[in-house]
């Protein structure tokens, strides 16, 4: 039962700090009574947020903030994966807000950005945002 308890704790925090849990139950081989085990794996979605994170609106710039970095980066072909957004400050910070006042971009942005996979995560949002396509294509002016 404490088992349980851990398990369901650990998810709540999960969640409340915009991770994803892997749960992997493979059946462990007990004694007289049987048993068994599940490996709880936590990864982050987004590398840059920490313990020190004030709440949710943090959560959400530090994950659009990836998004905009990670739309920086090119292809395999070598193209930019965003024309339109060229690293500047102050559309970072344009294309940052509104990402964080919508919360599709928001919610979207904490579940599916991956630092570690920009070709994956800009893909994604490609395929699912069409806002991201526009300012991937034109900026965040426009």
């Amino acid at each position: 039962m404490g088992g349980v308890l851990l398990l369901v704790a650990l998810l709540v925090l999960v969640s409340t700090c915009g991770g994803i849990a892997v749960l992997d139950g493979t059946a462990g081989e007990g004694g007289s009574g049987g048993g068994s085990s599940s490996r709880t794996t936590t990864t982050t979605t987004n590398s840059v947020v920490s313990s020190s994170s004030t709440g949710p609106t943090y959560e959400c710039e530090q994950a659009c903030g990836a998004l905009y970095d990670c739309s920086l980066g090119v292809d395999a072909d070598g193209k930019p994966h965003c024309p339109g957004l060229t690293g500047d400050p102050a559309q970072k910070k344009d294309f940052v807000g509104y990402c964080v006042d919508t919360s599709i971009g928001c919610t979207a942005a904490l579940q599916f950005v991956n630092p570690g996979n920009c070709q994956a995560t800009v893909a994604y949002f490609k395929s699912n945002n069409s806002v991201y396509v526009y300012q991937c294509k034109y900026g965040t002016e426009g």
